[in-house]
């Protein structure tokens, strides 16, 4: 392998996400319509749907999270996934992607993901789940930036929308892991 990423990754569900994926399921087989478009905002930082009026906040969540395919075998995995035994055994060049808004998998989880594989960069870009969507440009950028260094090739220029005006190289900003709960393993 000559390389890993993760975007908005976890080693295991830490008590937020394991709530979160649990009411989420519970959700699902009830069926309960009233809840689809606050389930399907999740993905979407606060600031994102803040930021766009109300009707294109609903078009944003009028899919219902039960419609994708797969959801609730997805969420049964990632409610038994607890891979920090494994991560200090990962050799290869990784780069952990924190989306700091997400409100699905808190940066945090990527914090410990990142501190857990040896020489792994950890990386930052606003926005919520869908970083992807909400970042469209930098999120990308920061897996070319990796990508070039994997391959050892120069980098592309910056975008000029980069919201820092950087490139994603390797001064890739640092986490600092938030305080843990007394109750968390």
């Amino acid at each position: 392998m000559r390389g890993r990423f993760t975007l908005c990754g976890f080693a295991r569900p830490r008590t937020a996400l394991w709530l979160g994926l649990e009411m989420q399921a519970s959700v699902l087989v009830r069926g309960e319509a009233e809840l689809n478009a606050f389930l399907a905002s999740l993905p979407f930082s606060r600031s994102c749907l803040a930021s766009h009026t109300s009707q294109v906040a609903r078009r944003l969540t009028a899919r219902p999270p039960k419609s994708a395919p797969g959801v609730s075998r997805q969420i049964a995995f990632a409610l038994g996934v607890d891979l920090r035994g494994d991560l200090a055994s990962g050799t290869a060049p990784t780069l952990v992607v924190a989306a700091t808004g997400d409100r699905l998998v808190a940066p945090e989880h990527s914090v410990e993901l990142a501190n857990g594989i040896p020489g792994a960069r950890l990386a930052a870009v606003k926005g919520g789940h869908a970083a992807t969507v909400e970042e469209p440009e930098r999120t990308p950028a920061f897996l070319s930036g990796f990508l070039h260094d994997l391959h050892g090739r120069p980098r592309p220029a910056p975008s000029p929308t980069d919201s820092d005006g950087r490139p994603p190289g390797p001064g890739y900003r640092r986490m600092v892991p938030a305080p843990r709960c007394p109750h968390e393993r």
